[in-house]
């Protein structure tokens, strides 16, 4: 503040070139050469015939590198050590690799290959245990890049945990719930993610001695710390623990799992043929009329009969469950959030979030966005929501996060705006006979999720932005002259104006110049009559446009070309406007 007309900014001693533009406010060029090099330099100012100011600081900061990639980008826990090439921009000679733990970093042994490569040695005892290692690069001028992470996997991510080969007799060996007990529909595998990341099994593989017995679709992704469960048929009818909710309860693609009781081999491939996860057992598992169970559940290398595992010689079995009946993760539920609407532009405001199986450590989610969250208890969880997640109108998914990565269902905030407004669609004008019309809408305060209404029938809707929606309009509207209004709804319930989307009667053909023509003949002029065509009108033969001159509203012309009358058939003529109106069809026909 206080300066004067004719002040000098100085840096450090040197004066600088100033512009005076308020008496709180200097501009002042900088040349490249007082900041070509890192430091800390001081800023004053002083008025003419005045002393200076007091000074503040100005940092030149190093141009930072940049991590582009890590290979390999993942390791399995326990490997040894392990030489990481970090791929990227602006390495300099003598920088080193960081793992970043907390507050404090180990250096690793680091080779500068050239400006765009290094190699780190990541030592044993960091990649032990399953982690996420973050790590970065640090220049010798200070310069630290990016976080990359180096994903340390447990070993064995994915297992076969449990198997049932030979379904109990009776009711109680209904394995599937779904009524009836089958010693082939009852069989069983169930397949554990231990990993906290999910597992994509698209077009794995479930064999056993014999022969591909189930192929899992694209898609399949299993959760951290979830399964899924591969019947050998039947009507799967339950929960399963969390694996029908997750749409991973299956039956085997191929009709049947088909486990030798005398003994077989269970294998587990990926889509490019690798064994990931082999089973071998004999008579006494395969005919032991309960299921076979890692031991301990989810981390044994053996298996064991499930009533020991179970600890309940009642529980002969536990698909898509922990042997105790427990699911593999607890999946938090939202009943409630409060305030469940707040208006556009809030400030910072703190929201109530209540359900069920909350644990210590969970967060709630705005979007992909993790909130500061307090754990009130299983039931009860307060977060902050700064203003800037609210600075936009329309709905906000919220979830919460349990600690092991666990999400509930979504519940939606909406975020209350003005009522949108539209001021212009395009076209205005279709005729009768259009299909699929895309029209433009043009106006203010439009949300994401925001949907066209025509008619009061809701049609497909693209947002744009807040000021642009695109709607596509079927034929169904168009099978008449009519008047349809079109308004729009945003995502927080409120409707604009409408606006008139008039359908005139659409162009009609009458007649053709030639109702039939001889194959081979060439390529020729057809003069096509009728009502109510219009200029740029295009004459479609078979779905493909042909070359059209418009003559008057009764008249016009269109080229046919010889590769459409080199053999016999029939051509379907049709006649579109530019605004979408399309006439009735008519035949002509290319005779022998």
């Amino acid at each position: 503040s206080n300066f004067k007309s004719g002040a000098v900014v100085f840096f450090d001693q040197t004066p600088l070139v100033t512009h005076f533009a308020s008496p709180t406010q200097l501009g002042a060029d900088v040349p490249a050469s007082l900041i070509s090099a890192i430091g800390v330099h001081a800023v004053s100012v002083q008025n003419l015939g005045e002393s200076p100011s007091n000074q503040v600081i100005f940092e030149v900061l190093p141009d930072p590198p940049l991590i582009g990639s890590l290979d390999p980008p993942s390791v399995i826990a326990g490997a040894g050590d392990l030489t990481v090439t970090i791929t990227g921009e602006k390495f300099q000679p003598g920088a080193v690799v960081l793992v970043i733990e907390g507050l404090q970093g180990e250096i690793l042994d680091t080779t500068v290959i050239n400006s765009q490569r290094l190699q780190a040695r990541v030592p044993a005892a960091l990649i032990q245990a399953p982690n996420n290692l973050k790590m970065a690069v640090v220049n010798p001028d200070t310069g630290t890049s990016n976080v990359a992470t180096l994903k340390v996997f447990i070993k064995d991510p994915l297992v076969i945990n449990e198997y049932l080969a030979d379904p109990p007799a009776g009711p109680e060996g209904d394995a599937n719930g779904d009524g009836t007990r089958s010693s082939s529909q009852d069989e069983f595998v169930e397949i554990l993610n231990r990993s906290a990341d999910p597992i994509d099994i698209s077009g794995y593989k479930l064999f056993d001695a014999d022969a591909v017995r189930h192929v899992f679709a694209a898609g399949t992704i299993i959760p951290a710390f979830e399964v899924a469960v591969v019947f050998g048929g039947g009507t799967p009818t339950g929960s399963f623990g969390n694996a029908a909710e997750n749409h991973l309860v299956f039956r085997a693609s191929t009709g049947g799992l088909s486990l030798n009781n005398g003994g077989d081999t269970i294998s587990l491939q990926d889509a490019q043929g690798h064994v990931v996860q082999e089973i071998k057992f004999g008579p006494g598992e395969g005919g032991a009329g309960q299921s076979l169970n890692r031991d301990p559940d989810g981390d044994g290398a053996t298996f064991t009969l499930h009533t020991i595992v179970a600890a309940d010689s009642s529980r002969l079995f536990s698909p898509g469950t922990k042997a105790a009946g427990q699911t593999f993760t607890i999946k938090p539920s939202i009943r409630a959030i409060s305030p469940g609407t707040v208006r556009v532009g809030a400030a910072q405001f703190t929201l109530s979030v209540s359900g069920t199986n909350f644990l210590p450590g969970a967060v709630v989610l705005i979007g992909n966005t993790a909130l500061e969250t307090v754990f009130r208890s299983d039931t009860q969880l307060e977060a902050t929501v700064p203003a800037g997640l609210v600075a936009e109108g329309g709905g906000a998914d919220v979830r919460v996060r349990n600690p092991r990565g666990e999400l509930s269902s979504i519940a939606r905030l909406l975020i209350v705006d003005d009522p949108p407004k539209i001021t212009k669609i395009t076209p205005q004008t279709t005729g009768t006979g259009a299909d699929n019309l895309e029209v433009s809408i043009t106006g203010e305060r439009f949300q994401r999720g925001a949907g066209v209404l025509v008619q009061g029938a809701s049609v497909n809707t693209t947002f744009v932005s807040s000021t642009t929606l695109v709607a596509v309009v079927p034929s169904t509207f168009f099978t008449r002259a009519a008047d349809l209004p079109l308004l729009v709804v945003n995502a927080d319930g409120n409707q604009s104006n409408a606006l008139t989307l008039t359908v005139e009667n659409g162009p009609l053909i009458t007649r053709l110049s030639r109702g039939k023509i001889k194959a081979g003949i060439g390529a020729f002029e057809l003069t096509v009559g009728g009502v109510a065509f219009k200029p740029g009108v295009v004459l479609f033969a078979n779905d493909t446009a042909l070359s059209t001159t418009f003559v008057s509203e009764s008249s016009f012309t269109a080229r046919i070309p010889a590769e459409m009358t080199a053999q016999p058939g029939v051509l379907t003529l049709q006649a579109r406007h530019p605004d979408g109106g399309r006439s009735n069809t008519v035949k002509l026909k290319v005779v022998q």
